[in-house]
């Protein structure tokens, strides 16, 4: 399935394997064949195509594929662009059979299907009109995906130049231009370590003794600019790991929303599927949400996904998080840049790398509390900050643009195959056969190959019959 492109037509025939090791459990198909995708999603996503550029003129496929072989009076290429059509797929969708997930489209409804039958010529000239427009749209269509994937690549840019001090003129160096005095990035941290020694001393029910995060260790990090320093996520706040989903704690006094990994993307929060479970007023005072707690995946099943990072903004009241999460709450003035930093560790990989686990890549908590970032000094972060969601905003609007492109683009490929099968799309040849008389050609031959293959079966064989001869009289036989 992967195979097939979605919505072009085209499929990939590369891959070439032994006969003997697909000639069972795959549906087999030959040069020129159109492949429908039957299932869903693949068939709503237009996962149709010709086989063309098979090794051998054959090919075997999944058994999702419904194949299609088109008569003499129809063009493969006609065929196949008349199923692309978005109208007959939702037609296809309407008439799927079986369970959720697992819904498919019968046999039966691809052929009963009716459609407009033009001579063949004029296929033949629809087909190609079809397919010089179509040249020119996925033209197009390439050059915007060459424009997203740049916007990506300036997007990691300006977020990777922003966490090593190259966006904006560091306060050091206006500092010294101006002459005057600026607070670096150790004051900073001794400060915030210092804010929360004390409350940690203020606590009521504070155990043990209060224990200093350790620093990192710098030896292996490369140089940062004037003014900045290197920290833990353990020394700028807290980080703690959510707590565990039960099925017994799915009921209860206490229920409250919980944010989850399905909840954070990379644009931000989605609240449109929120889970609640029971929670303790203990617990609440533990996994409670917070104006500006930084939400970090904890795991997932792509390395790339490990980290993904969203700002909590109490959009639901009384919210708590799950396990799939790692909360850090840090000091507020840190939070925009801090968030930033993380993003871009996470869009680069960074945090995945450092993620364990087969199968399932987590995070944990120790690991995130050890994660070191470089920290700027305060006057450093704001106008990081500041440049960084002005470069973004217009990247996210380059984005958007692209994106309506794209889909102008899908409905003009739609428009041109709906021209196409409307008779609108190239003039027509009086001249043509009309196909009326092509079909009743096709007709009469199949009726005479009907015909010939009944009388052939009523014939009886040439074949010399031998007499079998009872074994006690063939022995008589042979002793005489």
């Amino acid at each position: 399935m992967a195979a097939v492109e979605a919505g072009t037509g085209l499929m990939d025939a590369s891959q070439v394997r032994k006969y003997s090791e697909v000639r069972k459990g795959y549906t087999r198909f030959s040069e020129g064949d159109v492949l429908f995708a039957k299932i869903t999603p693949c068939m709503e996503n237009g996962k149709i195509a010709i086989a063309k550029g098979l090794t051998n003129g054959s090919g075997c496929g999944s058994t999702e594929f419904h194949v299609v072989r088109a008569s003499d009076a129809l063009s493969n290429e006609y065929l196949a662009y008349f199923l692309l059509r978005e109208e007959f797929r939702k037609e296809a969708q309407r008439n799927m059979a079986g369970t959720a997930g697992q819904l498919r489209v019968p046999p039966g409804f691809l052929s009963d299907a009716i459609f407009p039958l033009p001579p063949f010529p004029e296929q033949r000239r629809i087909v190609a009109e079809i397919e010089k427009q179509f040249t020119r749209l996925d033209a197009s269509v390439a050059a915007l995906r060459r424009t997203q994937a740049n916007l990506k690549r300036y997007r990691a840019s300006v977020l990777r130049a922003a966490c090593s001090g190259e966006l904006v003129p560091t306060e050091a160096e206006l500092a010294r231009a101006e002459a005057r005095e600026y607070e670096p990035a150790d004051v900073l941290l001794e400060r915030i370590l210092a804010e929360r020694r004390s409350r940690w001393q203020t606590q009521e029910k504070r155990r043990g003794k209060y224990k200093e995060p350790a620093a990192p260790d710098t030896s292996d990090l490369p140089p940062l600019p004037e003014g900045w320093g290197w920290a833990t996520l353990a020394q700028l706040g807290e980080v703690r790991l959510g707590r565990q989903r039960s099925p017994k704690r799915a009921t209860g006094p206490n229920m409250r929303p919980y944010m989850r990994a399905a909840n954070v993307t990379w644009d931000g929060l989605d609240l449109s599927d929120v889970k609640e479970m029971d929670f303790t007023s203990a617990e609440y005072e533990t996994y409670g949400l917070l104006t500006g707690d930084i939400l970090l995946s904890e795991a997932s099943g792509t390395a790339d996904e490990v980290g993904k990072p969203a700002v909590w903004n109490s959009e639901v009241d009384g919210c708590c998080f799950q396990n799939t999460l790692i909360r850090v709450r840090v000091a507020s003035d840190v939070i925009p840049y801090l968030f930033y930093h993380l993003l871009s560790d996470a869009r680069s990989g960074a945090l995945g790398r450092a993620a364990r686990g087969v199968g399932i890549h987590h995070l944990g908590a120790q690991r995130a509390e050890t994660w070191v970032v470089g920290i700027p000094p305060l006057a450093d972060q704001r106008r990081i900050v500041a440049e960084v969601e002005r470069r973004l905003s217009v990247i996210q609007q380059a984005a958007a643009a692209v994106e309506a492109s794209l889909q102008r683009a899908e409905r003009l490929r739609q428009s041109i195959l709906k021209r196409a099968f409307a008779g609108q799309l190239v003039p027509q040849d009086p001249d043509d056969e009309p196909a009326s008389v092509l079909l009743e050609r096709i007709r009469a031959q199949r009726e005479a190959e009907q015909a010939a293959a009944s009388a052939s079966k009523k014939q009886p064989s040439r074949r010399r019959r031998v007499q079998k001869v009872p074994p006690q009289l063939a022995l008589e036989e042979a002793s005489a």
